[in-house]
Order: C-alpha cells, then structure tokens, then sequence
C-alpha cells in the first residue's frame, strides 16, 4: 500500500519545534511518496494561522493535516474548517489555558504580553471551533506517558473522534511510526 494514496500531507509541529524536528524527519522517512507541506510556524496565533491556512490553500484538496502538541489545535481547527482528514498527536485541546500556566511561569513583562494577546487569539479560536462541525476523519494518538497533555481528559475531549492509546511521552518518538501506520489504516478502512 502507498502511503496515504500519494495524497498531500500538511504537518504542523508543535510550540517550540520546528520543520527540522524529530517527527517532521520521520514523515519525511515514512511518507517518500507524498507531497509534504511542514513550515515553520511563527508564535503568534494568527500569524500561524494565516500561515497554515494559506498553506492549505496551495495544497491539493485531499490533503491530510497532521499536528502534535499545540500543532495539534490549529490540525483539528483547520480539518474542521476545510473538511479535512486528521491526525492529532497528543493535540493541545485547551490552548488557553495552556498559555496561562506559561504566564504564571514568565518573569518578562515583555513576554507575558505576548502570552496574553496569544491567550486572547486562542480563545477567539477556541469559540469559533465549537460552532464548527467535527471532521469525519479524525484520529487522535495519546502517549499514556505524557506529562505536558494528560490523556485521559484528551481522551474526553476528543470523544467524537477515534482515538488510540500508546505506550510513550508527549514526543511520541518511539511510536511515531506505528501511529502513522495505525492513522494509514483508519482511513483506508473508512474509504
């Protein structure tokens, strides 16, 4: 089987990794065939947005979304949005949040502002989310190791999607693969 039936593949890393991270490669490996859309994301919330959308647009239209850690919110937000299929990789569900626990921990003036506007623009997202329809496809790979995202809440919170249990941490490195493999599989059979 060819991976994904040559379809385009648009990943988006998680805060504070990049296009040349350990996952993004192991696509690169995995995924020869496929055309591979991985940018870099800037920081800020609408600027990674606008660039994962008009990132999208230059895809063709049966393009996957695959994103891990916060890369997994703008993955589900934009596989809602355009109707794509989804894999989500310990997917950050509560983006918000997430930047207040970063705020409490931040001493910079400089920085708390920006963790702020960024909080703001994720729950502008968040909002607008929930009246979203949820795509058809969509699968969620949760490490039962991972400290940063729990699983079972994410479990929880993506109830509507198909979601599987892996004996590994927030990175997912040792069971990238087979989650690649198990994400192949879930949408060949609901083809």
């Amino acid at each position: 089987m060819r991976r994904f039936n040559n379809r385009s593949i648009l990943y988006l890393h998680g805060y504070d990794s990049s296009s040349q991270g350990s996952k993004p490669n192991a696509l690169r490996t995995l995924c020869t065939e496929n055309r591979l859309l991985i940018p870099d994301l800037p920081l800020d919330p609408q600027e990674c947005m606008v660039l994962a959308e008009d990132t999208l647009r230059t895809a063709s239209n049966d393009t996957i979304i695959i994103g891990a850690s916060l890369g997994g919110f703008y993955a589900y937000y934009l596989a809602c949005k355009f109707k794509k299929d989804c894999l989500l990789i310990n997917p950050v569900y509560q983006p918000a949040m997430e930047a207040k626990k970063m705020l409490e921990a931040e001493e910079s003036l400089e920085k708390k502002k920006m963790i702020l506007n960024a909080a703001n623009m994720y729950l502008a997202y968040t909002s607008t989310l929930n009246s979203m329809n949820r795509p058809m496809n969509c699968f969620v790979a949760l490490g039962t190791k991972d400290m940063i995202i729990d699983p079972e809440e994410s479990a929880l919170h993506f109830s509507d999607a198909y979601v599987n249990n892996y004996d590994d941490d927030h990175l997912m490195l040792n069971s990238f693969e087979k989650v690649i493999e198990d994400f192949e599989e879930f949408l060949h059979a609901r083809s």
